[in-house]
């Protein structure tokens, strides 16, 4: 049985506790209220059209999430699959991080807990925490088929880029990248005959996921409520921009450190042992997996015209992963006598760019903490007091604005007006209605002799009774 290091393990506690915390204090997001509502009044056809009309959704992290969706809707049991995910997520970069093998894996392995998008959806009831944890998982499958290639390990790979595929279909372009990088060191034996192991649960898993996809794809609803990406403002847009700029040139330097090229600056020309070239094989196809990410989500920008953060968190490990594996091989840069004394600069380059990396990381996820999105469940709770027999509640802008209220508060649902014959009602406005909406809905109580008796305000939204003038 395969034991935890002490030093992990500590890692792993404070995560997760941190985890936890976030979990039990924030308020649920617009995505995961929505993702929630799919598994109201539960049958099996409303939850696969709920799927297929949510823009980039999948199904296996709905199932995954359902038994728990159903057990309750509170905010920390509905984010119980994400907080498990990201502590398995947390164990496979480790594991990763030992195959390159990293020197200083803690380090790496702290910058990854931290990095701001993954500490963001790692307390969120959404399928991304799920579909990190499957690529790790095929990441570490894949380069256990190119050691050992053998049609029971290529299964095995096959059946983790499936569920990759069926959880976020962007969680499946790393592998992409991993293929198409190996193709590098195909002048080998070895290597060549995994590159055919390889190729089949690369192309099956698309095969696979096709008739899914074609029956979806016209069912997604055009007009989906869609919050905050990211709470970020100028400052957030900055360190933002700094991290990736890092990353960039991490990936950068990480993959020229494995060309042989490289050996010749660090004292001489060893020979390639299995190890060296297991390294090599490691960080060169992690960049390429990196990299096939940042293409994918780069396009998927350009064609939507907009760019979320979820988007890179499948370059996120093989980016850190291959930095820190850059920032080592620049520690052992020797350089010739005429620059003798500049020797000192690499070995402290190495872990100053390494301390500004995570320097950066922690104020934004502090921002996170200290932000938090708008409480839509007090929102919900200033509606009950104003029910009565005579009372009616309208959900201004329809659609899915009715979802927002019932996921907290499911007997609403009896109280929705079916006509306008209440001499009392109930206007919630949640806080995504547009400015003009919420106008034509006042204005049109108005037109039917309705005045204004009570406005209350919460998370960005509002509840309003009106009464009818008559009475």
């Amino acid at each position: 049985m395969r034991r935890f290091p002490p030093t992990f393990s500590v890692f792993a506690a404070v995560y997760g506790f941190l985890l936890v915390i976030a979990s039990l204090l924030l308020p649920l997001h617009l995505d995961e209220i929505l993702q929630t509502a799919a598994s109201q009044h539960f049958y099996w056809k409303h939850l696969f059209e709920w799927i297929a009309q949510t823009p980039g959704a999948q199904p296996l992290s709905y199932l995954v999430q359902l038994p728990f969706s159903l057990l309750s809707h509170s905010r920390f049991v509905l984010r119980i699959p994400s907080l498990l995910f990201a502590m398995g997520s947390c164990y496979l970069f480790f594991r990763l991080a030992k195959l390159i093998p990293l020197r200083r894996r803690y380090v790496a392995l702290l910058a990854f807990l931290i990095m701001p998008v993954h500490f963001y959806f790692a307390g969120q009831a959404r399928p991304f925490e799920q579909g990190l944890f499957l690529e790790l998982l095929a990441a570490l499958l894949f380069f256990r088929l190119v050691q050992t290639p053998t049609v029971w390990h290529a299964v095995w790979y096959g059946a983790a880029l499936t569920a990759c595929l069926y959880t976020d279909a962007i969680s499946f372009l790393p592998a992409i990248g991993y293929v198409l990088f190996l193709l590098r060191f195909a002048s080998g034996k070895a290597e060549r005959r995994a590159l055919w192991f390889a190729l089949p649960p690369t192309v099956a898993p698309a095969l696979l996921f096709a008739p899914y996809y074609a029956w979806a794809r016209p069912k997604v609803d055009g007009v989906w409520l869609i919050g905050q990406a990211y709470p970020a403002g100028d400052w957030g847009v900055w360190t933002g921009m700094a991290l990736a700029v890092l990353l960039l040139a991490g990936l950068i330097g990480g993959a020229w450190s494995s060309f042989p090229s490289w050996r010749t600056l660090v004292g001489g020309n060893p020979p390639i042992t299995a190890a060296t070239l297991q390294r090599r094989i490691v960080v060169f196809c992690l960049s390429g997996g990196a990299l096939a990410a940042i293409v994918g989500a780069s396009v998927k920008a350009v064609n939507l015209t907009a760019f979320t953060p979820n988007e890179i968190l499948w370059a996120l490990p093989g980016l850190i992963l291959v930095s820190f594996a850059g920032l080592e091989r620049l520690s052992a840069l020797v350089l010739p006598p005429v620059l003798s004394v500049l020797r000192p600069v690499p070995r402290v380059l190495s872990p100053a760019l390494a301390i500004l990396f995570i320097a950066l990381c922690i104020p934004a996820d502090a921002f996170y903490l200290l932000n938090p999105p708008q409480d839509l469940e007090s929102l919900t709770q200033l509606i009950r007091p104003e029910l009565n027999e005579k009372t009616c509640l309208v959900f201004v802008s329809e659609g899915l604005s009715r979802y927002l209220f019932l996921a907290f508060e499911p007997d609403l649902e009896a109280h929705e007006c079916r006509n306008f014959s209440h001499p009392r009602i109930v206007l919630a406005e949640h806080p995504y209605v547009t400015p003009a909406d919420k106008r034509n809905a006042e204005l049109y109580f108005r037109g039917l002799n309705f005045v204004e008796k009570k406005r209350q305000s919460a998370a960005g939204g509002q509840i309003v009774t009106v009464q009818d003038g008559e009475n």
